[in-house]
């Protein structure tokens, strides 16, 4: 299919192994929802109908934007827009992220949209975002998700200092919740940060999937580097590992932790080398914890690797119990192989021990900014420059 065919002809995506297609002919609506297989043909090319069971349809009376009443933006990027919207279906707000389709790319279709709804098409957990329904337009792709009303980062921004321990604590086994059934169903984020995680009354759910990607046993040998926002990037990632996998969010998910405590970002590289020095400098040398780091590509973005003390008890002393610095610690290992895992969080002591998890109904009220709601973008480059590489 020629990019040029994308308003006369169609697009179309046959994902068999999750039984979804996308098809969009003639400048119609397609809608598309998980589970759904949308044809205006009839049934003849077994290629379009991978389910066993008999699909639902797409009706051409129903797929259109008009049930929806776009309120305010909440955001925009590189990717699009993000705006509050009314159902009038169900009488419900959601949100909507607008991707125009871009027809020297991919067909015209954003790989990170395609990531996003390949993923979410699959998961269900009360942690993880729901993807109500998918709209592709000529011009766009509209992810139709449940609304939540707050993003971590915008909170710590505008509210520092506000979570307590007790809160962090329920924060924190949220986000490793999440994580643990996405690991389990092997899936990697690769994009967890304070900004893709959502605050809504019944707790904080995991967020944009655009860099998502499917792992197994053995692990795939061509992933990029290119992934998490760089201060939350995890080492094995800015010294060039290929074969990284579900390690890459726990390191992320230990620089939220951090962050929960701290109010800040504590590790603020500006390029990989400076990151990687940040990273020394709270971890520790790279040496004594992991030794096998020289063998990556990367090795020579390290400046100093020797066995020098990492400033994480002295950053966190006053703030974490011993129990607390055993976790946190745990997350920032340098050595992916030894770094806890989403279970081994869960089932810390740390969570035990006074104070307790504090309940979402005691949480205190963010206050509402509903038609003024915008969330805050990502101070930091996304894509920091590439820089040399020396071999040791």
């Amino acid at each position: 299919m020629r990019s040029e065919d994308l308003s006369t002809w169609c697009i179309m995506f046959n994902w068999s192994s999750i039984g979804m297609c996308i098809v969009l002919v003639q400048k119609d609506l397609v809608v598309v929802k998980p589970g759904w297989i949308f044809d205006p043909q009839p049934p003849s090319n077994p290629t379009l109908h991978p389910h066993r069971s008999t699909p639902k349809r797409w009706n051409p009376s129903h797929p259109s934007l008009s049930h929806l009443q776009i309120l305010n933006p909440i955001s925009s990027g590189t990717y699009g827009t993000v705006s509050r919207a009314l159902s009038s279906q169900t009488n419900t707000v959601l949100a909507v992220k607008q991707t125009p389709l871009s027809p020297t790319h991919n067909n015209g279709f954003p790989t990170p949209t395609l990531r996003e709804i390949t993923s979410l098409h699959t998961l269900s957990h009360e942690r993880i975002v729901t993807l109500v329904e998918a709209i592709l337009t000529p011009e766009s792709v509209y992810l139709v998700m449940e609304y939540l009303p707050h993003d971590l980062q915008s909170l710590l921004a505008s509210h520092p200092g506000r979570f307590t321990l007790s809160e962090t604590k329920t924060l924190l086994s949220h986000l490793t919740s999440g994580l643990g059934y996405l690991h389990r169903k092997w899936l990697v984020h690769r994009d967890i940060k304070p900004s893709n995680l959502l605050l809504g009354p019944h707790g904080l759910k995991i967020a944009d999937f655009g860099s998502s990607r499917l792992i197994g046993e053995p692990r795939p040998g061509n992933l990029t580097s290119v992934v998490t926002t760089l201060w939350y990037r995890a080492p094995e990632v800015l010294l060039g590992e290929r074969f990284y996998g579900r390690e890459v969010d726990l390191w992320a998910t230990g620089c939220v932790f951090a962050e929960l405590v701290k109010c800040v970002p504590v590790m603020e590289g500006r390029t990989e080398t400076d990151q990687l020095d940040k990273i020394s400098t709270v971890c520790g040398g790279f040496d004594a914890a992991w030794p096998k780091w020289r063998a990556l590509s990367n090795a020579g973005l390290v400046k100093s690797s020797g066995k020098k003390k990492g400033a994480l008890r002295d950053m966190f002393g006053d703030s974490l119990t011993e129990r607390g610095l055993d976790l946190l610690q745990g997350l920032l290992t340098l050595d992916p192989e030894k770094r806890l895992s989403a279970e081994e969080v869960l089932n810390h002591e740390w969570f035990t021990e006074h104070p307790q998890p504090k309940d979402m109904t005691l949480f205190p009220s963010f206050p509402s900014r509903a038609g003024r709601e915008k969330r805050l973008a990502d101070d930091e480059p996304e894509k920091p420059p590439r820089e040399k590489k020396v071999h040791l």
